[in-house]
């Protein structure tokens, strides 16, 4: 795993699991709770308030970029056209030359001729590689929170999604599902953990007093309504099918092949984070998983799959 734990982050003995994400965002705290703050309360009447308001709601709806609508169109056709998706790319020259920077690494070029077209790199890189670089470009750039104080929970819920989308794509592989839309479900399951965030950034703007949150009470809260907001935005986005249904019973007992990705690719990535910032060690997160029912074997080699593609 990496070497790049946290000085402010202290091992602790005991975790829950439902909260730790927000344990390592916020702190552990120790001693009683005592409930919601001045600011979380605030921002907890925000929230309810916006859930019931469809408009209130769409204000704080990261739109999706054209070339990410244009791209899931023409991806869902049952003869995908490699030309269609070339002309799609060249419409951003940022993109462009991210894909075209991609295909000439040692690892994807299959060819000793510098690859200097987009048409070379998408037959170079295959489909489902050159969307899911454009998707990370498009979804890391969404994730940025201001002000810039707050721009490190954005990096935090970046990461995180990031380290999702890879295992849930190693899971795939191993289950012989479609490796492409398990990472695109890792990639887009926290979507409202940025909206929260979003929430709160623009909450300690506008209190007399800085403060974060961190109760335990409002941890607990976010839990809850995360994935409720991330099934709000995913529904206004128009993703495939098989993504749309595994974000809405995100939360739930999993039941569907695509649930049991998320849920495990998501518990592998939290874990892999958490002794990375020096939360629990190594002996700790191996046993939480096989306790649920994920092997050493398996999460070992996620993790290698995770630190290739951050290497």
């Amino acid at each position: 795993m990496g070497d790049t734990a946290s000085s402010e982050t202290t091992l602790q003995p005991s975790i829950d699991l439902t909260t730790a994400f927000y344990d390592v965002m916020f702190g552990f705290q120790r001693g009683k709770d005592n409930g919601l703050n001045e600011v979380e309360q605030l921002i907890y009447r925000q929230i309810e308030g916006s859930m019931s308001n469809d408009s209130k709601m769409s204000e704080f709806v990261p739109i999706l970029p054209n070339i990410f609508s244009e791209l899931l169109v023409e991806l869902k056709q049952e003869d995908v056209d490699f030309k269609k998706i070339a002309r799609v790319i060249k419409t951003d020259p940022l993109m462009s030359a991210m894909v075209i920077e991609t295909a000439n690494r040692p690892f994807f070029r299959r060819t000793s001729d510098e690859i200097i077209s987009i048409e070379g790199a998408v037959s170079n890189l295959g489909l489902s590689k050159v969307a899911a670089i454009i998707f990370d470009m498009v979804m890391k750039q969404m994730m940025k929170i201001k002000p810039g104080y707050f721009e490190r929970f954005g990096d935090l819920i970046w990461l995180h999604s990031r380290e999702c989308a890879i295992a849930c794509q190693e899971l795939a592989k191993k289950e012989n599902e479609d490796a492409f839309l398990c990472y695109l479900l890792g990639l887009v399951h926290d979507i409202g953990k940025l909206v929260i965030f979003s929430f709160i950034a623009e909450t300690n703007s506008v209190v007399d007093t800085f403060a974060l949150p961190g109760s335990k009470c409002f941890k607990n809260f976010l839990v809850e309504i995360v994935n409720d907001v991330s099934r709000v935005v995913v529904s206004e986005w128009a993703l495939p099918e098989p993504v749309n249904a595994a974000i809405k019973l995100q939360g739930e007992p999993p039941v569907s092949a695509l649930n049991k990705i998320l849920y495990q690719g998501n518990l592998i990535a939290d874990l892999y984070r958490f002794v990375d910032v020096g939360y629990i060690d190594e002996s700790r997160c191996f046993e939480l998983l096989l306790e649920n029912d994920i092997s050493e074997e398996l999460a070992r080699s996620v993790f290698a799959a995770i630190e290739r593609d951050e290497s």
